[in-house]
């Protein structure tokens, strides 16, 4: 009877695996038995075995989806031949339904897009992209998926390690919403608008009016405000914002500048950015053109100059009062005429300076006074 039984040898070192192979005689009286050492074979087994298990428990354990299928020979992705735990979590399926479905049951994408990417995999080994699924409840989700072929039980097979990322993706297009906002509303402030730090560095910069700058825009970005700026207006600057460090903000800081369109006049409103703690802190400043308004004020300022010369030029008395008599305003011929200073004016009201005999009619004057029209 021949037969091959696997049993351990002992010899001086260790027990060594052998593999008998036993041959009767012809008389049946003796028995050829020949041993086959293994032990090479066996370490191979034991190290095959315990690489299975490591590769099980990885699958097993491992957070991100992993699934493996085949492309049969149309190029087409046949059904999931194994999936981990969490491919059933993040597509919604029990393992053995996932294992009647392929990657076309679950993927959104167009035809011609998942041809495209197998052809790349095929040619390259592997390929990372992202694409939106669909869960057993039709849910759709974000994911990222890393395809790579592998070698699976002797054949070739795809790996498809898939991330959810619907959080991630969300976060990033509220992200880009609120700077698509923040670019509009930046959009439409017409004011220069700095960030600067404590350090006086321009981090950004800028400006709907390419008149209102002493520089091109692509010179301030990077500078220094000393850099770009006259020493004077510098200081203004500085100052504001060391106010705005310690107040939490910074209003009404003016000064004047002189660009090649004349001399310009700017108001600072500087704050912090919230949450920037660092020792260079940053801070937004708009500085508003208020070169019109200045110009106004000016304009008003030399108007009253010249109706307080004519005021006090005049050979008559010229007086403001309130309602009660008290005077107000008053030119020069009244401090003249009455004596009186412009210190002890202010003091006095129209009885104080009328005769007693005279107070009926003069109280009667002021009283119906605001009745005339």
């Amino acid at each position: 009877m021949f037969f091959q039984p696997l049993i351990r040898i002992i010899n001086p070192n260790q027990p060594t695996p052998v593999l008998l192979r036993g041959n009767p005689s012809d008389n049946s009286e003796q028995c050829f038995i020949t041993m086959v050492d293994i032990t090479q074979h066996k370490k191979t087994e034991e190290i095959t075995k315990t690489s299975e298990e490591k590769y099980h428990a990885l699958f097993n354990s491992n957070r991100d989806s992993i699934t493996l299928f085949r492309i049969d020979s149309n190029g087409e992705p046949e059904n999931f031949i194994e999936a981990n735990p969490a491919a059933t979590a993040i597509f919604g399926y029990t393992k053995k339904e996932l294992l009647s479905l392929s990657i076309k049951d679950l993927e959104i994408v167009a035809e011609k897009k998942r041809k495209a990417r197998i052809e790349v995999l095929q040619s390259n080994g592997k390929i990372d992209f992202e694409t939106i699924i669909e869960d057993k409840k039709g849910n759709r989700k974000n994911v990222e998926i890393k395809a790579v072929v592998i070698n699976y039980m002797g054949k070739a097979a795809i790996m498809n390690i898939t991330r959810d990322i619907t959080e991630r993706k969300q976060m990033e297009n509220n992200v880009a919403k609120a700077n698509e906002n923040l670019a509009t509303i930046l959009e439409a402030i017409p004011d220069l608008l700095f960030e600067v730090g404590l350090d006086s560095k321009i981090y950004h910069y800028q400006a709907h009016q390419s008149d209102l700058l002493a520089l091109p825009l692509a010179d301030f970005t990077g500078k220094l405000l000393y850099e770009v700026m006259p020493e004077n207006v510098v200081s203004i600057y500085m100052k504001a914002i060391q106010e705005a460090n310690d107040k939490g903000w910074s209003t009404g800081h003016q000064y004047a500048i002189d660009l090649p369109k004349g001399k310009f006049w700017f108001e600072l409103s500087v704050s912090p950015i919230k949450g920037d703690l660092n020792k260079n802190r940053h801070f937004i400043i708009l500085a508003k053109d208020i070169t019109e308004r200045k110009k106004s004020e000016q304009a008003l300022q030399k108007s009253q100059e010249k109706l307080r010369g004519v005021f006090d030029l005049a050979d008559s008395g010229i007086l403001l009062t309130d309602l009660k008599g008290k005077f107000l305003l008053f030119n020069n011929w009244c401090t003249e005429i009455l004596g009186y200073t412009r210190q002890e004016m202010n003091k006095l009201n129209q009885e104080d300076i009328t005769h007693p005999d005279d107070l009926p009619n003069c109280r009667h004057f002021l009283m119906n006074l605001p009745k005339v029209k």
